[in-house]
């Protein structure tokens, strides 16, 4: 349904891009023009969408604190029909600006789709528009409520122990907040019925409370706030446990939310303080060759300052790429100190890190600051015949491999002039991958025959390199 519903969402803005202006300019209020017509005081409202009639367009009027849970069903004829709300100072229909869109329920199910809102700014003098879209005859139901004191920031205070209820329909979200410190890492259990999906995430720190239900979806499966950090994961039928490290200091929410079902749940936390990594040192050679190793070696120790015994500790690279930290080996802690030497073979230029993951409940993930290594990278000697027509191929190879495409060779031409040899001029050629390696390949054309040389350098992302030079006399 997803990509489904993103090609709808492409049609849509398509259409309101021709028809905003002539729609804007009508002067009577319809239910093709924002804002709207009323969605009415009734529980239900039918209406019909087409290709020719793209969307029908409610007012809903909502003050600050007060819920908007609303189901879209079609007639199931081979149609389709979606939904968006969009804010009181909207001036086009435009589903990318939309403070909320209907969820289909997941498999291959289009119906019956749900929308959940809640208004977390000042009261408008203005309505909501919700734009109800597709080529489809479809039945909207809804009901609008107020919210409690823990639907919203700043929420509870997170205690050891608390419990609730929750429904999908009504009350979808209870938010807690703690005052956490960087290097500490709150564990979380949500314990909740069987046949109900509640989950937990976390954000913060200090957030923006007008963004903390800020529903969007853009194809997402589940509306979470758009700056949530961290998500819990099920450890079973009942339980669903959330183990987050604290990046800063600063209030973080936890936020506990009913995607399907209703019940009662009971939620445990406890913040754990730092664990460390101490007397963390790197041995590297002096110049790092391609498969040279580095070593990591270290303790691994409690809040206490005790050593951590058999636990897994890991060194990580990062990928600029994915803005993210991969594992690359592990090792276990000896018994005596907590103690730890981890070997890493590099191949490129590398940020590396070492990782404790921590363990729930009981002790907290924590990490070594980054070291970084650059490595020597290794080009083949440039090819060419020693004796070459004025223009003629040079091809060579580089490792480790760069990306398909790129310039990472910069070859020099040079022409032996006396006892000496000048620069001509200079060629990038692009690269080619190769197994492990780059490979280069470009024909060269010089002004005049004579004794001509091919240096080949690379730079840049690695400790400077250059290839042994290649002699070749060119003939015209």
């Amino acid at each position: 349904m997803r990509f489904r519903t993103i090609a709808l969402l492409a049609i849509v803005a398509a259409l309101a891009a021709v028809f905003a202006a002539p729609l804007a300019a009508h002067g009577a209020v319809t239910d093709n023009t924002l804002p709207g017509v009323p969605l009415g005081t009734g529980a239900t409202r039918t209406g019909t969408v087409s290709i020719t009639d793209p969307w029908d367009i409610y007012t809903v009027p909502l003050a600050k604190g007060q819920k908007l849970y609303l189901t879209l069903d079609g007639s199931k004829k081979g149609g389709e029909a979606y939904a968006f709300l969009l804010s009181p100072t909207a001036k086009r229909v435009d589903p990318s600006i939309a403070l909320a869109m209907t969820l289909t329920p997941g498999g291959n199910a289009l119906y019956p789709q749900t929308l959940r809102f809640q208004a977390t700014t000042k009261a408008s003098t203005r309505p909501y528009s919700l734009v109800v879209f597709g080529s489809e005859s479809y039945r909207l139901r809804w009901k609008i409520m107020s919210s409690d004191v823990d639907d919203d920031v700043p929420g509870l205070p997170l205690t050891a122990l608390t419990s609730g209820d929750m429904s999908a329909t009504a009350d979808w979200s209870d938010v807690f907040r703690a005052e956490l410190t960087t290097g500490q890492a709150i564990a979380a259990e949500l314990h909740k019925p069987a046949n109900a999906d509640f989950q937990l995430g976390v954000f913060g720190p200090d957030p923006n409370p007008a963004t903390i239900y800020f529903n969007t979806t853009g194809g997402q499966v589940y509306p979470w706030p758009v700056n949530v950090i961290g998500f819990g994961a099920p450890h079973n039928a009942t339980t669903e446990r959330l183990f987050f490290d604290v990046p800063k200091t600063g209030t973080y929410y936890l936020q506990a939310t009913a995607f399907n079902g209703m019940g009662s749940y009971e939620l445990s936390s406890t913040v754990l303080d730092p664990s460390a990594l101490v007397d963390v040192a790197w041995e590297a050679p002096a110049e790092i060759m391609p498969s040279d190793e580095v070593t990591a070696t270290g303790r691994l120790l409690d809040s206490e300052g005790e050593a951590l015994v058999d636990d897994e500790v890991i060194v990580q690279r990062y990928d600029a790429r994915n803005k993210s930290w991969t594992d690359t080996s592990a090792v276990t802690t000896t018994a005596a100190d907590g103690g730890f030497t981890l070997p890493i073979a590099l191949d490129a230029n590398s940020r590396l890190r070492v990782r404790y993951a921590g363990e729930f409940a009981e002790e907290a993930p924590t990490s070594s600051e980054p070291a970084e290594f650059n490595v020597h990278a290794t080009l083949g000697k440039p090819y060419v015949k020693r004796l070459a027509p004025k223009r003629f191929l040079v091809k060579g190879t580089l490792f480790p491999r760069h990306a398909a495409g790129t310039r990472p060779v910069e070859l020099r031409i040079q022409r032996k002039i006396g006892s000496g040899w000048v620069t001509k001029f200079v060629v990038r050629p692009t690269v080619t991958s190769s197994g492990e390696y780059s490979r280069y390949s470009t024909n060269v054309s010089v002004p005049s025959s004579g004794m001509w040389r091919v240096v080949a350098y690379h730079a840049g992302d690695h400790i400077p390199v250059k290839s042994l030079p290649t002699f070749f006399r060119a003939y015209q």
